[in-house]
């Protein structure tokens, strides 16, 4: 069996031991390790001298200096390079477990175990080579928080979940995006409350150099919140235009202009993304209500963003 067949079998799935078996014997292969962490500490006299109040407002002033919050992540990815031009990444991410923590992992000081809860961010494996062009993925991952404003934290999109997809292949001489997302709340008693009813997510984008589209379509069956019913479908688009100077003004840097419109739920906390703990807790209409009141979206409610 060639190895293209094992890797697109792998994609649909899953990655399995078996498979780690199979390419373990290919030619090269290389280990990355990456990782992120902060800690910090802030009071204020006028306060007399007490622990800042969570979540600060580091999306609106500004994230340097003023994060109060502790969070850390590391990244293990294994790669394997085949002598026919194929390559496999296998991506894990662990870090701070701030959805089940209740505040422990962002505010506790103390050196002591007890506010390090740790959870599985990112599982996921990318091929190169089962397309002539592009890179399949499936998995648990992180997808689509590129589009952010540095500064303050505040991500446009952020369609992160677990799925399958292809990035960056070739069609009419364009690159596009194609994936589909599943995603749920990840705070809470879930066995007690969840009703097994993630949002089913398609995604597709497209790049033009200068230009890009990303559009998504959502559907949430039995979107029950407090008894209530609400809507259980929507959708979104977001168009994206990349400048290569700072607002005309100077080389020295880049510009991103973004437009987002969306309806049903592609609107309010769901504009641009899927059902994530950050999604839920950022700045906006709805924005530090949680998860499950992010989902609080009549059919009808209209949302954009510029």
């Amino acid at each position: 069996m060639k190895l293209s067949q094992i890797s697109l079998a792998c994609l649909m799935a899953g990655l399995s031991a078996a498979s780690s078996n199979v390419i373990a014997a290919e030619n090269t292969q290389g280990f990355e390790f990456h990782g992120y962490f902060r800690a910090g500490a802030l009071y204020s006299k006028n306060d007399d001298f007490k622990r800042s109040k969570f979540p600060a407002t580091k999306e609106k002033l500004g994230r340097l200096g003023i994060e109060s919050d502790n969070h850390f992540e590391l990244a293990l990815q294994k790669n394997f390079d085949t002598a026919d031009g194929q390559a496999i990444r296998i991506k894990t991410r662990a870090g701070a477990d701030n959805a089940q923590s209740k505040g422990k992992n962002q505010l506790g000081t103390n050196a002591d175990a007890a506010n390090g809860s740790i959870g599985l961010i990112e599982t996921f494996v990318e091929f190169d080579g089962v397309t002539e062009t592009g890179t399949m993925w499936g998995g648990k991952r992180f997808y689509g928080k590129d589009n952010y404003i540095f500064m303050t934290d505040f991500f446009y999109t952020d369609m992160s979940g677990t799925g399958v997809g292809v990035e960056g292949i070739e069609l009419g001489g364009n690159k596009w995006d194609f994936a589909y997302i599943a995603s749920d709340n990840a705070e809470g008693d879930f066995f007690a409350t969840d009703t097994n009813n993630p949002m089913h997510s398609v995604h597709v984008g497209v790049n033009f150099g200068s230009f890009e589209v990303h559009a998504m379509g959502k559907y949430l069956p039995d979107n029950f919140v407090d008894d209530v019913e609400y809507a259980d479908s929507g959708m979104e688009i977001t168009g994206i235009y990349h400048s290569d100077s700072v607002y005309g003004l100077s080389e020295k840097g880049f510009t991103k202009y973004i437009a987002q419109a969306g309806k049903g739920l592609g609107s309010g906390q769901l504009l641009g993304g899927t059902i994530t703990t950050y999604n839920a807790w950022k700045p906006g209409y709805g924005g530090a209500a949680g998860p499950d009141n992010m989902k609080k979206i009549d059919s009808g409610d209209v949302s954009s963003v510029r």
